[in-house]
């Protein structure tokens, strides 16, 4: 299934379920993955050819095409002056938030804020603080296949996400659009 006029082979809303499922029994998260092919699979239907190479920066029509597939990365309350650390072209580089997109890899380290919600592919003892959106103040440790949810802080390790939700697609911007 690939949204209509896209080459994509999942859509926005396959990725919010699998977004959702962070709340659930993590055999709904493990079953939502592997329908998809667990995460090599994800990748090829996100066109995510190699993870240490990130997306291809020159290629602004399929920068373009992930927008227009899977929305951007603005909701009302967001920091046009926020950067977000992501590898393309094989390189670490520090681009505006509003110019992240579903499928770019990003680095976690400690002190980092998600810039989107993502999908865990490498995971060195990391540790996330979600209370910034569900309010629990211990530290949610997050192994290789779990979600990651924008806004919230790495606290602990290390690791890399796959961005697979965006501006009004991700976790903040389903709750911004509750309160607008």
């Amino acid at each position: 299934m690939s949204t209509p006029g896209s080459s994509f082979t999942v859509t926005k809303e396959q990725l919010a379920e699998l977004a959702e499922s962070r709340g659930r029994d993590f055999r709904e998260r493990d079953r939502i993955l592997s329908s998809h092919g667990e995460i090599e699979g994800l990748l090829r239907k996100l066109r995510v050819s190699n993870v240490s190479q990130g997306l291809n920066e020159s290629d602004k029509t399929d920068l373009a095409e992930r927008r227009s597939t899977f929305g951007e990365n603005r909701y009302s309350r967001t920091d046009l002056n926020r950067q977000a650390t992501v590898l393309r072209n094989g390189k670490v580089q520090h681009i505006p938030i509003v110019e992240l997109v579903v499928g770019d890899i990003c680095p976690l380290r400690i002190g980092d804020r998600i810039p989107g919600d993502g999908l865990a592919i490498e995971s060195d003892s990391l540790k996330i603080d979600e209370s910034p959106l569900t309010g629990e103040t211990d530290l949610v440790n997050k192994p290789i296949g779990d979600i990651l949810l924008a806004d919230t802080d790495v606290k602990i390790g290390s690791g890399k996400m796959v961005v697979i939700g965006v501006g009004i697609n991700s976790a903040v911007g389903s709750i911004d659009r509750l309160f607008s």
